[in-house]
Formats: C-alpha cells, sequence, structure tokens
C-alpha cells in the first residue's frame, strides 16, 4: 500500500504522478487515515500533524512520486458584484462569523451552503446563487489552517475585540461551523460513553481479582496495575491492534484472529469477543458500519473500534487515545466499587495518566511504528488473576 508522508503545495513537476485524490473541504484537514485514489486504490496519509491539503497541492510519496491532491464538487453558495465596497462588505459580515471563504476573481464570493447565511447575504443586498463547485477557501491568517479554529456562538467572550451586528443562528454543518474534528470527538464520546451499549461496565480484566488478593488496594497500587498493563499488557497489544487495522498495514481479519488468540484465559478472551460482538452489533445497526469479509466469527473490540474509526474518518492517534482513556476509566470505575476507591482517588488517576496514554498514542502512531506483529507482554500475573477470577467465591464482574 502507498505511504504518503509529505505534503507539499506546489508539485514537483519531475516527480511520477501515481494519481490524484479529490476530497471535500473538511476532508482536506488530516494528519493520518487511510484513504483511496480517485481510482480506487487505497493508501494511507501518514503525516507528522493536522495538515491542510490545498486543491493543486501533492502529497509526497517517498522513493516512489506524488499524489495530486483536488478539491471535491460541493454544495456552495456564490454571490457576485462588481462593486468593490459591496464585495468588502459581505466578506466583512462572513469573516465576523468566521466562515471559511473563497474569492471569485475580483468580483465573487464562495462559501459551503447554508441557508440561514444566504437569508443574511440576501438581506445585505446580495443575491446568492446555490449551486455545486469545489471549495477551496482562504486559509487562515495566523498559519494557513482553517478559518474556523474557535467558536463562534452567540453567548461568548473573545480575547480580541470587534463589534458584532445581532447575531444570526447558524445551523451546524461540515465545511461551515462544526470541523472534521468535531464530529470525530461527538463520535468518540459516543463510542467510549458508559452509555453506549456494549456492557463494558460488566468487566474488570482481572483487577477484581488482583483486588481480592490483596495485588491493589489503593490508588497506588491501581496506578501500578494500570501502567503495567499500558507497557507490557493487554491495554498495549489492544493498542497495537487498533493501529494496525486501521493504518491498513494488517488485514482486519487477520489482527482479528491474532489479538483473540493472544488472550490466555477463557474470561479475558471471552471479553474481548463480547464487547466486540456488541460494539459491532450497534455499529452496524445504528452507524451503517459495513464489516469486512472475514469478520463473521468473534470479533475482537479494538478491531471493531478500529475499523469504525477508519469508517468515520477519524484520526488513529485520536482513537486510540479515546480507547485508552475508556480502558482506564473502566479500571477506575472497577476500583472504586470494589476496594473501594474514593471517586476523587478515581478522577487523580485519571488525571496522572494522561502522559502516559498521550505517551503510548504517539508511540503506536509514529511514522516509524513497526506494526507487523504485536508487542509481547510479561502479563503473567494477570492472566493467573483472570484464572483466579473463574472460581472466585463472590464476585461482581464476568472477568
Amino acid at each position: 500500500m502507498l505511504r504518503a508522508t509529505g505534503y507539499s503545495p506546489q508539485p514537483d513537476p519531475g516527480a511520477v504522478r501515481l494519481g490524484t485524490v479529490t476530497l471535500s473541504f473538511s476532508d482536506r484537514f488530516r494528519r493520518r487515515i487511510r484513504l483511496s485514489l480517485d481510482d480506487g486504490q487505497p493508501f494511507m496519509l501518514d503525516l507528522r500533524e493536522v495538515t491542510q491539503l490545498d486543491h493543486g497541492g501533492a502529497l509526497v510519496v517517498a522513493g516512489e512520486g506524488e499524489i495530486d491532491v483536488r478539491a471535491a464538487v460541493e454544495a456552495v453558495i456564490e454571490v457576485r458584484s462588481d462593486d468593490p465596497a459591496r464585495l468588502v462588505r459581505w466578506a466583512w459580515h462572513l469573516g465576523n462569523r468566521h466562515l471559511p471563504v473563497e474569492f471569485i476573481g475580483t468580483t465573487g464570493l464562495r462559501i459551503a451552503a447554508d441557508p440561514v447565511i444566504a437569508d443574511m447575504l440576501a438581506g445585505l443586498g446580495a443575491q446568492p446563487l446555490f449551486c455545486e463547485a469545489p471549495f477551496a477557501p482562504e486559509g487562515g491568517a495566523y498559519g494557513g489552517g482553517p478559518t474556523y479554529g474557535h467558536d463562534h456562538s452567540y453567548h461568548h467572550d473573545h480575547s480580541h475585540s470587534h463589534s458584532h451586528e445581532p447575531a444570526i443562528p447558524t445551523p451546524i454543518r461540515v465545511g461551515a461551523i462544526m470541523t472534521t474534528d468535531t464530529l470525530a470527538l461527538q463520535r468518540l464520546l459516543s463510542w467510549t460513553s458508559p452509555s453506549f451499549p456494549i456492557g463494558a461496565f460488566s468487566y474488570s480484566g482481572g483487577l477484581e481479582a488482583a483486588i481480592e488478593e490483596g495485588l491493589v488496594a489503593d490508588r497506588d497500587s491501581l496506578g501500578g496495575w494500570c501502567r503495567f498493563h499500558l507497557q507490557a499488557g493487554a491495554a498495549r497489544q489492544d493498542a497495537w491492534a487498533l493501529v494496525a487495522t486501521l493504518s491498513g498495514d494488517q488485514s482486519p481479519d487477520r489482527v482479528n484472529q491474532i489479538i483473540l488468540a493472544l488472550r490466555q484465559t477463557r474470561e479475558t478472551r471471552q471479553e474481548v469477543a463480547l464487547l466486540g460482538d456488541a460494539f459491532a452489533k450497534v455499529m452496524v445497526g445504528v452507524w451503517g458500519l459495513a464489516l469486512p469479509a472475514g469478520m463473521e466469527g468473534d470479533k475482537a473490540y479494538p478491531v471493531l473500534f478500529a475499523l469504525a474509526a477508519r469508517d468515520f474518518g477519524i484520526d488513529t492517534e485520536a482513537a486510540l487515545a479515546a480507547f485508552l482513556h475508556a480502558w482506564l476509566a473502566n479500571q477506575v470505575s472497577v476500583a472504586c466499587r470494589v476496594i473501594p476507591l474514593g471517586q476523587t482517588d478515581g478522577q487523580r488517576i485519571m488525571a496522572a495518566f494522561e502522559p502516559d496514554i498521550a505517551a503510548l498514542a504517539a508511540e503506536m502512531t509514529a511514522v516509524s511504528a513497526d506494526h507487523s506483529q504485536p508487542p509481547l507482554t510479561a502479563a503473567l500475573v494477570a492472566d493467573w488473576c483472570s484464572v483466579k477470577h473463574e472460581t472466585q467465591y463472590s464476585r461482581l464482574f464476568r472477568s
């Protein structure tokens, strides 16, 4: 699979042209995601940071050539005038709402289709034209990024000062107010919420037995347990599975088979498979997720989470951080109920582990990371706890 690791606003005329990729405006702010060329060939976009991919720019595939970036035709509004003063006035009102705007020569403006903004422009004397065209607006003035860098709703305070006419509420639309990152955040919050109906609250991953055996008894020992899993346990293997699936380096069915085989006890394998099956059921029935071939049997939870993130174009590092955060929150919840650990101490664990989760997410998604084989673990104590839990006399959790 092609891997694009660089971007150039100006294509190299001497480079081999590997194809074109046509993306909407909201999809041209990416860092790491699996995409397809216009001819259907998949490739991996693997940049160091979120980058604005401009129409006419090129993605660089080291040692092979370049992929040309094209702006997709999408629903837009155009307004035109030969009067520069009118054009400037319209542009000021659009900029006052931090809306992305493209200049059409010296006589027109183009914005994402939005009936409310069209009504506003009509009130300013314009004749909005709804049409379809490629949308390539101006970048931000302080670094070339999108112009909607912060919220601009009705009730707000600004650190910068400018006057406003009475605000007109604007519906949330991709490419107008809500960015792709905002939609991704909402989806990740939904998928990792305790209310998402997969029953994650009923599993402890062996922690209940570790508490019963006195191995975990307070905040410090819980921190040690969780840090071990992130560094050399099941959480690290799940992180590998998610990234390997999302990156396209491994086929989903192969990663699925590997992660199921790596579970060393009956309960831990049952946990990862039942969570995956439940997640798949909701995602297929509610979100319309299409499962690839080879995923008919047991489905490992991290693989299904990765397939959902890939299907919705969610950044790999963000998806992994959300997945690990949900895992940690579940471990803390178990400890709060069984030790019992105070809720404030539970939140101290969550806060203390922010750097650990961020570091693992960055490590796993680095350009140099090798996803060909899963990381080995040293989870003998955790596996022993899982085996003990199968015959534990009194227990609240299924694992």
